[in-house]
């Protein structure tokens, strides 16, 4: 029997759908809405993968012919376990359940290629395929067909020897993969030998016209392959050189032609001196907008309205190339600029039909912003699956549709010739053997246009899958991808990627990457803060509990299933403790020093005529928290969480934008993927979240094309909390990103830890009390900082300094006997302070000398290095 693991790795689509009955579709579709963080609500082992939803709990384990699953609330099938089987569907990589680096623990290059060849000739005696011939059977060169029933696709064969490199496949794997064969070729030279003697497959094949044809090694070549009789004589220069030049090369073809000769070109030859002729056409262009884009008059003409330099930069790069992938930061508009990529090529390359695939929470937006910015016809994909079908062949220039819809509709949407296919949100294909991943792949169009903020978000596959879709040669086959650009060890675990300066290089001609930083003088500044507040009792209970256990479970030699589960439950908490205390504590009393802080927060904001703000949190719980204080405070509010339908997610933002009155807007952060709130001047974020590019995604959310405005970005952060300490812990991913995408990097390897050492070492980072990093910054903050405010920072600096003494003497038990001494000595130490009219605690010191300060600066230095030191033990 299958293990677990083995099971879930070849789920697909269809099984899944199976698996859930009748309305397997329709639940799965269901399920891939809900907001899951894998890290906090995935858990998987040996024998047991488990999802834990705010309203129900899924368990997968492994059946004998197939999975067994159960829902904690419904006793059929149902979304929850939708949930959990479209969790798997996409996130296969992350959550370790393929390889698509199958070779790369090979060291030698000629062993990469022979497992790569028996890995084809294996998948040609298994897989049930069909062959035709398309010639005179006289002889076992020539031309076939090959029918695979796995995929149902049909592809032409070209028949010309038994040796690699010696015949033709159409199929995609053959022009990429480098080997001169593929499986299709490998059952049809089987299937032949079968067939003829050997006196006729020893006999060379005989060329009778001239073909035209693509040679695919390490890069792709045009070739040209006369006859030995009665050669065309305009390409007789050809016989013995290469092709240098296209346009030379059609004027000797068509010369051929009007001279009566046959002339074969190959579809892949045809397709590559199309996009090369038309690249060349398109060169002169590209260079004047690149040498002026601020002066160039499409800047103005291309839309209704006028594009920023960048943009414009963009657009010429697309449509130039042919097939591209913007990687701008989010905010930076990247709609705009694939409309303006489509018009330039409507108008360079007389295209007719566009297809966008797109989140479906995004379809509106870009049926809105085609509106705003030209006048060519535009139609969302949509009603009944029957309805839908014949929506694609409609006469409209623009047809939206989103991914989920692509899977449904392969058929109807495969017949269209589509010019152009644009895909927003690319990253949704970085899953190299995900359903959606391969079924986008499979799509045909001359130009394509990937649009992605994070085309990588944690290991390289992922930008190789997304790269595929726009060139599935530029990379080279997967095998020698990771062979070049990752280190394993003899474990075949990863342990850093190399060789990033050449990946770079490599993606230059296909990739435009410009950060938020780099266009920020077309954009207004942006201001960040970060404002660190103590935790109050009940929460630093909770936080030192947690730790506990989460130090106790990293410290055993040997960590099991269950422990992998108590560690998971422990970060939340811990995480959840630092926003209120009755997140993690539901029965008790809400305590938490982030609504004190809020609360004055929103106070001072209130005073600012017209400032609309954005509220993140992680937490729905925690946003029905912020709501009752808003409400107590009078303040009125809306809210967008998972819970919405897109209709009334657009009516919520028509509603905010529209608003000249302070205006508060809650957001979860899925919920809030796609949305255009640049009226928004403030953000708020509540908590931290585990991955980096959440954090990011949030301010672009108000920071970005159409802001008039400066946008102020306010982190609350639970001083010394877990996640605080996130802050720093977001650096590595940061740093592979940069490498990879930025071309200005000079980062050519990076190191990366694996397995339960890694898991082991981040989490003691998580587990320190604090960092010489942060005491640092402290100090780095206090200068230039006002003389109004330098009191606060020093209150804040005294405080997270009494943090790590009392850190240092706490006892086994949180509740041990003196918190009655705490809260007396907290009663007396009130009389002392007194509030200002902002509502905040004041104490007056008076000291003698200089020396004082002196004295004190070098206590509280101490203490806090005595409160790192005992974290880091």
């Amino acid at each position: 029997m299958k293990t677990l693991k083995q099971q879930l790795a070849a789920l697909t689509y269809q099984k899944a759908c199976l698996l859930l009955g009748d309305n397997g579709e329709d639940l799965l579709r269901k399920g891939g809405f809900y907001e899951i963080d894998i890290v906090s609500q995935l858990s998987s082992g040996q024998h047991i993968f488990w999802l834990n939803l705010p309203e129900a709990s899924v368990t997968i384990s492994a059946g004998k012919d197939n999975l067994n699953y159960s829902c904690s609330e419904c006793l059929f099938p149902c979304e929850h376990t939708g949930a959990a089987l479209a969790i798997i569907l996409e996130e296969k990589e992350n959550l370790g359940l393929i390889d698509i680096s199958q070779h790369a623990d090979l060291k030698h290059g000629g062993e990469l290629i022979k497992r790569a060849l028996s890995d084809r000739r294996e998948r040609a005696q298994k897989e049930d395929m069909q062959i035709t011939s398309l010639h005179d059977t006289q002889s076992p060169w020539g031309d076939y067909r090959v029918l695979s029933y796995n995929s149902g696709k049909t592809y032409k064969i070209a028949l010309r020897g038994l040796e690699r490199g010696q015949s033709y496949c159409s199929c995609p794997d053959y022009k990429c993969n480098t080997l001169g064969t593929c499986k299709h070729l490998l059952f049809a030279q089987e299937s032949v030998k079968d067939k003829y003697s050997t006196e006729a497959l020893q006999a060379p094949y005989k060329r009778t016209t001239a073909t035209v044809h693509m040679l695919y090694s390490d890069i792709a070549e045009l070739k040209v392959s006369l006859p030995s009789e009665n050669a065309p004589e305009p390409l007789l220069e050809y016989s013995n050189s290469d092709v240098t030049d296209t346009t030379v090369l059609m004027k000797a073809i068509q010369e051929s032609i009007a001279l009566g000769y046959d002339v074969n070109i190959y579809p892949d030859a045809a397709e590559y001196i199309d996009s090369s002729l038309f690249k060349k056409r398109m060169s002169g262009l590209v260079t004047q907008i690149h040498a002026n884009p601020q002066s160039h008059p499409l800047r103005t003409s291309l839309l209704k309205k006028p594009l920023l330099s960048y943009q414009l930069e963009a657009i010429g790069f697309a449509a130039g190339r042919g097939r591209v992938l913007i990687a701008d930061d989010m905010g930076l508009g990247k709609t705009v600029q694939g409309i303006g990529t489509a018009e330039l090529l409507r108008q360079e390359a007389g295209i007719k039909k566009v297809l966008i695939i797109a989140p479906a929470s995004l379809k509106i937006q870009w049926h809105q912003e085609i509106n705003e910015f030209c006048d060519s016809t535009k139609a969302i994909i949509q009603g009944s699956a029957e309805d839908r079908s014949h929506q694609y062949t409609n006469e409209q220039f623009y047809s939206i549709c989103n991914y989920e819809q692509v899977l449904k509709d392969f058929p109807s949407i495969q017949k269209v010739k589509w010019d152009l296919i644009i895909l927003d949100e690319g990253q949704r294909i970085k899953n190299f053997e995900s359903q959606t991943s391969k079924v986008i792949k499979s799509l045909k169009s001359t130009y394509a246009l990937v649009l992605s903020g994070t085309p990588l978000e944690n290991r390289l596959e992922e930008l190789f899958s997304v790269v595929n879709f726009v060139d599935n040669m530029i990379l080279g086959p997967a095998f020698q991808f990771f062979e070049d650009y990752t280190v394993k060890d003899e474990k075949g675990k990863l342990t850093a990627y190399k060789n990033l300066d050449t990946l770079r290089e490599k993606l230059k001609p296909i990739m435009l990457r410009r950060t938020r930083a780099q266009v920020l003088p077309e954009l207004p500044p942006i201001f960040e803060e970060t404002r660190l507040i103590p935790a109050t009792e009940d929460q630093l209970a909770i936080d030192i509990a947690n730790r506990r256990i989460m130090q106790s479970i990293i410290s055993k030699s040997r960590i099991s299933e269950m422990d992998l589960l108590r560690l998971r439950k422990a970060m939340t908490s811990s995480r959840m403790a630092a926003d209120c205390s009755s997140l993690v504590n539901k029965h008790t009393p809400s305590s938490s020093a982030k609504l004190e802080e809020f609360k004055q927060l929103i106070e001072q904001l209130n005073n600012v005529q017209g400032t609309q703000v954005l509220v993140f949190s992680e937490w729905n719980k925690m946003l029905d928290l912020i709501g009752d204080q808003l409400t107590q405070m009078g303040i009125s509010f809306s809210r967008i969480d998972g819970t919405l339908n897109q209709n009334q997610k657009e009516l919520v933002v028509e509603g905010f934008n529209n608003s000249h009155e302070m205006m508060i807007l809650l957001c979860s952060n899925t919920a809030a993927t796609g949305l255009n709130l640049q009226k928004a001047d403030t953000v708020i974020n509540f908590d931290i979240p585990w991955n980096p590019a959440k954090l990011e995604q949030r301010a672009a959310r108000a920071h970005r094309m159409g802001q008039r405005k400066p946008v102020h970005v306010i982190n609350l952060v639970t001083a010394d909390s877990i996640e605080e300490r996130l802050l720093n812990n977001f650096e590595k991913k940061t740093e592979l990103f940069t490498a990879a995408l930025d071309s200005e990097s000079d980062i050519c390897e990076i190191t990366m830890s694996g397995g339960m050492n890694d898991l082991r070492s981040k989490l003691q980072t998580l587990l320190s009390t604090g960092d010489k990093k942060r005491r640092s910054d402290t100090i780095i903050a206090l200068k230039g900082a006002n003389p109004d405010n330098i009191s606060l920072s020093g209150g804040r600096l005294l405080t997270s300094a009494l943090h790590f003494l009392a850190d240092m003497l706490q006892t086994d038990s949180v509740n041990d006997g003196n918190e009655g001494l705490s809260r007396e000595l907290r009663r007396l130490l009130m009389h002392s302070f007194k509030r200002n009219e902002n509502g905040e605690l004041e104490i007056t010191l008076r000291f003698a000398d200089d020396e004082a300060i002196d004295r004190l600066a070098s206590a509280l230095s101490r203490l806090s290095n005595l409160g790192i030191n005992r974290a880091g033990q």
